[in-house]
């Protein structure tokens, strides 16, 4: 059986569950306000205990908006 989604692109965006690695860096580039031109300059600037921190803090976060995201429902 083929399962087939519509949605409206303008609200919606297909996630992974999981956070890439790619998206925890995004997320501590957005911390950082502009300050640092690359996450490596942003883990470089902090000890390495507050960058793995401030790491899994934004991937707690990210799990917890995929949790409270509104279920797949079938087209009818």
């Amino acid at each position: 059986m083929i399962r087939t989604a519509t949605y409206d692109d303008t609200k919606f965006k297909i996630a992974p569950i999981e956070p890439t690695e790619e998206m925890i860096q995004q997320g501590c580039m957005t911390q950082a306000r502009d300050e640092h031109a690359t996450y490596e300059d942003w883990w470089n600037t902090h000890s390495s205990g507050v960058s793995r921190i401030i790491r899994d803090l934004i991937a707690k976060d990210y799990r917890a908006l995929i949790k409270a995201a509104p279920e797949y429902k079938e087209s009818e």
